[in-house]
């Protein structure tokens, strides 16, 4: 507290009234900033407990929650311990299991008066490999040539000078399928009724060959430029050689102009 013992001799010495009010205001000022300065350092000292108090219960919590952590780590521990103790168990008896079960087949072997067999290939038995590999091979071979027939190949032939083929252009069958595949080059459209004559069928109708017919149209104005279409149900441009199945349907295949 203010020591005030000052401000009361003032007072008591004072004479005029105005002296007395002065000393009496002057003490009180002094006390009242006293009081001021105490309630502030109460108030900063018990804002400073509550502090306090708060960071001991979080440290409290975290303790807790560090125990429970730990318990929870021992009790992992001891179950991984349990379960390595049960495995390795588990392996030894399996072990100790495999081991029986090979004596009691040596000795069952040794009891049988059994023989070891030399697993060294001797010539005889690679010429009887060779031989079974043989003749399987030649079966194979029997059942491919009875479903995919011997293969044959025609050369086509122009049916003017105003048709160049290519030397790549043929007619080939498959037994009874056939696949032309051509590549042509027109000069000029020497048709009256609307189909160019393309090549010359090196072979005859064949009623027993399958395929389909396949209408096939020339798509370009300029000359020496093969380009053909599939008639107009595909209506797709298809450039330089291509292949389709088709019926062996007389002895010329004509193009017509688009």
């Amino acid at each position: 507290m203010a020591n005030v013992k000052t401000y009361l001799s003032k007072i008591l010495s004072a004479v005029y009234g105005k002296d007395v009010r002065g000393a009496i205001h002057d003490s009180i000022a002094a006390i009242n900033t006293q009081v001021e300065t105490t309630t502030a350092a109460e108030s900063a000292r018990i804002a400073a407990e509550k502090t306090r108090i708060s960071q001991e219960n979080a440290r409290k919590s975290a303790e807790i929650t560090r125990a429970a952590q730990e318990e929870t780590r021992k009790h992992n521990e001891t179950t991984r311990t349990a379960q390595e103790s049960t495995r390795q168990t588990t392996f030894t008896k399996l072990r100790t299991d495999i081991d029986t079960k090979l004596k009691q087949l040596d000795q069952a072997i040794a009891g049988a008066g059994a023989v070891l067999i030399d697993p060294t290939l001797t010539k005889q038995g690679q010429a009887a490999d060779a031989k079974a590999v043989s003749d399987q091979l030649s079966k194979v071979n029997h059942r491919l040539t009875s479903v995919i027939p011997e293969f044959q190949a025609f050369t086509l032939t122009a049916p003017s000078d105003k048709v160049v083929v290519s030397d790549m252009s043929k007619i080939k069958k498959y037994g009874k399928i056939c696949v032309l595949s051509f590549s042509v080059t027109v000069k000029e459209n020497t048709s009256t009724d609307g189909l160019q004559p393309l090549c010359v069928s090196p072979i005859a109708e064949d009623e027993s060959s399958i395929g389909f017919a396949t209408a096939i149209a020339y798509g370009d104005g300029a000359a020496n430029y093969p380009a053909f279409i599939i008639d107009s149900v595909v209506g797709a441009l298809i450039p330089g050689p291509v292949a389709y199945p088709l019926n062996l349907l007389g002895s010329i295949t004509f193009i017509s102009k688009a």
